[in-house]
């Protein structure tokens, strides 16, 4: 992930890297910046905001959530269930 101080007017489709409060809205940490996000910066007088945008390599973050959530349950769930299942009726 790329990190960099950019001009609003180039941010769209990056990630929004800090937060921001526009009359009372706040744009969340982490959002990918749309063009009506943009706008609304531009008419607040924001001209540079920080960004972050994914290399090749990296994975976004919601994807690498549920790749996570995933493993955990198939490593801390499905072996309780198996344990369960097999403790209530004492066979293997």
């Amino acid at each position: 992930m790329v990190f960099d101080e950019l001009p609003v007017s180039a941010a769209e489709g990056c990630i929004f890297a800090h937060f921001i409060c526009l009359q009372c809205r706040r744009p969340r940490k982490g959002m990918t910046l749309s063009k009506d996000h943009i706008e609304e910066l531009t008419r607040a007088g924001i001209t540079h905001i920080n960004t972050a945008r994914l290399q090749e390599s990296d994975i976004a973050e919601d994807a690498a959530v549920v790749a996570l959530a995933e493993a955990l349950c198939l490593i801390l769930i499905r072996p309780a269930c198996v344990w369960m299942r097999f403790s209530r009726d004492g066979s293997i």
